[in-house]
């Protein structure tokens, strides 16, 4: 009996726990099963000009009625419905910034199906794509009523490029830049017209950009008058005048240029509308046996005469200013502009006057013979580096510390005793033989630093900048005037070791004062 209604409850549970969980599923699916509406596959997005191409593939189910595309990004929404069957739109209009993008189908109830959001960003004058796309002009100089152009690399994604300006007589013309004017022009291209420089001088653009199948037509751009100028010439400036910027008027005041180290490119002369020449190597002291050694023709790059590193450029500048406005050149020795260098390039440069190696000045250089002179690296294990050779006024003598396993900074300071009126020094090289001694040219320090002082207390740089280029062959003289008098009664050299296989040392044959 027990058994019969402990039965007779299990199966009363069992009805009511069945009846709950039937009342909850109704509850909560409503009117029935849910049937979702097939969903949209394989949504991609490619980005256009000013525009979102959105494609997908469509569901089988035959209750669509419609496919909706909505997309929002910053303060842009918007959504619209299309054709059961359509499987691309075009979302047009678009400013920068990255898209939610979503497409679904649309039953007749207006049921939409799962939608997966995908992202994509339009191509507007914002992107980085269109804003580094070429410019066809890398760089351009007015001079007077020319223009100078240089060409970047052609890009084959450029369509068209044109440059329209004014010419003196007021007349509106138009240079189509193609391909081949670039590949013809591969330095530098001078504008045949004489131009209105007071006018604007405009280049216009369309092109391709990788992912983007439209063509662009870029904004145009105005060819600005501001004058660059390289970093060698800003240097340049600054060693010699003093000058951190290049103001209109010193630019304006230049009618000669004198270099003398190795160089860049000269194209800076086109930004000075008044130079009349240019000097090369003039200040370059070789030692004349050097010279006589080795022959003129064999005054190579990299061993011993300054070079320009874009020839080329420099080569082509120099013609246009002479052609323009009669620019000269003189060149010292075989610096830059070698005999050898123009006969390869088939120039013969009528305008350069060539000049053979130059005296250095005539100076009143002061007695040192009861100077004192110290150094801050001293010599160890009793070698002797005749540190004293450096003010002997003796220039076969040299001075040459021990070689190292590490890289030295030497300061040599010199005491003259009393203060005297300084108005500048000369550095003079070690003195050797080339032809014998191929281990002493990788000795010569190339830069030097100066500075004075009354009381070691107080130093000074005495010239413009810290840093001083001097020339780096056996036996070179290399002058400095001081850009300003200077009243001291310590010197202070100082250089650093140079590379000496795998060890390091350094060498100077004569520090003169006057």
């Amino acid at each position: 009996m027990i058994k019969r209604y402990l039965w007779s409850f299990v199966l009363l549970f069992a009805l009511v726990s069945c009846n709950d969980l039937e009342d909850t599923y109704s509850d909560f699916s409503g009117d029935g099963v849910i049937r979702y509406v097939g969903k949209c596959t394989d949504v991609t997005v490619t980005p256009g000009w000013r525009k979102l191409t959105v494609t997908w593939d469509n569901s089988v189910d035959p209750t669509i009625d419609k496919i909706k595309i909505s997309w929002k990004g910053g303060n842009i929404t918007g959504d619209s419905l299309l054709n059961k069957d359509a499987t691309t739109c075009d979302i047009v209009g678009l400013e920068d910034g990255m898209y939610e993008v979503s497409v679904c189908g649309v039953d007749r109830k207006g049921n939409n199906s799962l939608a997966i959001p995908v992202f994509g960003r339009p191509y507007t004058m914002n992107h980085e794509n269109v804003i580094s796309f070429s410019r066809i002009i890398a760089k351009h100089y007015f001079v007077g009523n020319r223009l100078v152009l240089f060409f970047s690399n052609w890009d084959n994604n450029v369509t068209s490029a044109s440059l329209k300006y004014y010419t003196v007589d007021g007349e509106l013309k138009e240079l189509s830049i193609t391909m081949f004017l670039v590949y013809l022009n591969p330095i530098c291209y001078l504008l045949p017209d004489k131009i209105d420089p007071e006018k604007p001088v405009v280049v216009e653009r369309s092109g391709k950009i990788e992912g983007c199948d439209d063509i662009i037509v870029f904004d145009p751009y105005e060819l600005s008058h501001d004058k660059l100028y390289t970093t060698d010439f800003k240097r340049y400036v600054k060693t010699k005048y003093g000058l951190s910027e290049v103001s209109e008027a010193f630019a304006n005041s230049l009618t000669e240029l004198e270099i003398d180290y190795s160089y860049s490119s000269l194209e800076d002369i086109l930004n000075l509308p008044n130079i009349e020449k240019v000097i090369l190597g003039k200040n370059r002291y070789l030692k004349e046996e050097y010279l006589k050694n080795y022959g003129k023709d064999s005054l190579r790059l990299n061993e011993s005469a300054s070079e320009l590193y874009e020839i080329d450029r420099s080569i082509k500048v120099l013609e246009i200013a002479n052609e323009l406005y009669g620019l000269t050149v003189d060149r010292y020795n075989q610096h830059f502009l070698s005999d050898a260098i123009l006969s390869a390039k088939r120039k013969t440069l009528s305008f350069m006057n060539k000049y053979p190696n130059p005296l250095p000045p005539e100076k009143q250089y002061f007695d040192g013979s009861t100077w004192e002179i110290s150094c801050s690296e001293k010599d160890e294990h009793s070698f002797n580096s005749h540190l004293e050779y450096l003010i002997d006024g003796d220039l076969e003598t040299y001075w040459q510390p021990e070689v190292a396993l590490y890289v030295r900074t030497f300061e040599i300071t010199i005491d003259m005793k009393e203060v005297k009126t300084v108005a500048g020094i000369r550095i003079v090289q070690k003195d050797f033989n080339p032809r014998i001694d191929f281990a002493s040219t990788s000795m010569l320090p190339g830069i030097i630093k100066i500075k004075v002082s009354k009381d070691q207390v107080y130093w000074q740089d005495a010239m413009y900048m810290e840093e001083n280029t001097i020339g780096d062959t056996c036996g070179e003289i290399t002058i400095f005037d001081f850009p300003a008098i200077k009243e001291a009664q310590y010197i202070k050299i100082i250089v650093d070791d140079q590379t000496y296989g795998q060890y390091f040392t350094t060498a100077l044959g004569e520090i003169s004062i006057f």
